[in-house]
């Protein structure tokens, strides 16, 4: 059903987007969010350095990490 493919993919992404988080840490770069979702966010929460965030549309994430924010 369309719910299980949803919450499936949503598993696959965390999965992989805590790959990119892990690497990020054991290589010594900082993360500066981890976000699940792509759009507004829903909620977030700061842990250490971090901005774990859950956003409005299941499909996709982020890992950004220091060096990759924008320059305003």
């Amino acid at each position: 059903s369309l719910l299980v493919s949803i919450i499936a993919l949503g598993i696959i992404i965390t999965i992989h987007e805590f790959g990119h988080f892990l690497a990020a840490r054991a290589m010594g770069i900082g993360v500066i969010e981890f976000s699940i979702g792509m759009g507004p966010r829903i909620c977030s929460k700061v842990i250490g350095n971090v901005r774990y965030s859950l956003r409005i549309m299941p499909f996709g994430g982020s890992c950004m990490m220091l060096g990759e924010e924008l320059d305003e």
